[in-house]
């Protein structure tokens, strides 16, 4: 096939490493370019084989995680990342004992989203849905896991109160709400537009103009954005 997707893969466990292997082996479009289980090792290949996409199970770096990423993320920028995590995983701030869960530190999920660089968070509940998020990504989109999306959503809705001190001068219009809010449900380009009627490329067009209005540069940022100003809500 012309232009296949390579794929790096980076996790410490074996069994998680040959089931993802043989999840992506059974797609045409992509092709593994590296396996890795060691941290150093991971950051070294990533560097040198700049894949399309790297998988990056985050128990490789204990609670580091975020390190890790950012590292990566200097060593190949052209890569998307996608990090796996298990619902139990934790993350360790500084001086902060016992760790938070990654389903309850909003900190931490705004650190990987906003600093880090991923653009893929997926829980390995839903890793059937890996070569989903592989495709998304591959193409500019996002990717976070159903799962992890509704707890981070209604995360951000419980603390909007705290950002009702800052000005909020973007106004979207209904169309644009419903597209925020499709987005916010890990939904790409080609089904939002089936959803709301409307071809994929006025789908691009509105979203572009969202950007524009919330000075925001990607879709994570504008759905945690209108999120916390109050510009859609989760029963839209």
């Amino acid at each position: 096939m012309e232009n296949p997707i390579s794929i790096f893969v980076a996790s410490r466990h074996e069994e998680d490493r040959n089931y993802i292997i043989k999840m992506l082996s059974e797609q045409n479009d992509f092709f593994l370019v590296g396996i890795e289980k060691d941290e150093s090792n991971a950051i070294i290949k990533s560097e040198r084989l700049k894949p399309d996409v790297i998988i990056l199970d985050l128990q490789l770096s204990g609670n580091n995680g975020i390190e890790l990423v950012s590292i990566i993320r200097r060593r190949s920028p052209s890569s998307a990342i996608i990090t796996l995590c298990s619902r139990d995983e934790y993350f360790q701030k500084e001086n902060m004992n016992p760790p938070l869960s990654i389903m309850d530190s909003v900190e931490m999920f705004a650190n990987y989203v906003y600093k880090a660089g991923i653009s893929g968070f997926l829980q390995k509940d839903n890793i059937d849905k890996l070569a989903l998020a592989v495709r998304n990504v591959y193409s500019g989109q996002y990717y976070i896991s159903d799962s992890i999306t509704v707890r981070i959503l209604n995360i951000f809705l419980l603390t909007r109160a705290l950002r009702t001190s800052e000005k909020n001068t973007a106004v979207l219009t209904p169309i644009e709400r419903g597209i925020v809010t499709e987005i916010a449900k890990g939904l790409t380009d080609e089904q939002i537009a089936k959803n709301l009627h409307y071809s994929t490329g006025a789908i691009k067009n509105h979203l572009t103009e969202i950007k524009r209005k919330t000075n925001k540069k990607n879709r994570m940022q504008v759905v945690v954005y209108s999120i916390q100003y109050g510009l859609i809500k989760l029963d839209d």
